[in-house]
């Protein structure tokens, strides 16, 4: 795994405005930000993350297995996020 701030991963800042500029906060502010400090999520499950560093939100899933504190990974370019201090569950699909 690369950190999105390497060269590898230079499109990462891109892929994180794209996801923040389609993302309605309202509905997430409703169900409300879990602060990594209180909890994570499970392993491998997709989320919403706030990365402090970009001052933008990734789809994300929080993995134990690559290191002893865990990483964030991005799931459009497998990167590792830094600075996510909360996440949030994403909604269900539509049932149509």
């Amino acid at each position: 795994m690369t950190k999105c701030t390497e060269i590898g991963c230079r499109n990462m800042r891109t892929i994180c405005e794209d996801c923040s500029r389609t993302v309605d906060t309202k509905t997430f502010e409703v169900l409300g930000w879990i602060s990594v400090k209180e909890r994570l999520p499970e392993d491998a499950k997709d989320v919403l993350v706030y990365s402090k560093e970009f001052d933008r939100f990734c789809m994300a899933f929080y993995d134990r297995s690559m290191s002893i504190e865990g990483d964030w990974i991005n799931i459009q370019s497998d990167c590792i996020i830094p600075s996510v201090t909360h996440w949030i569950p994403l909604p269900q699909p539509p049932k149509d």
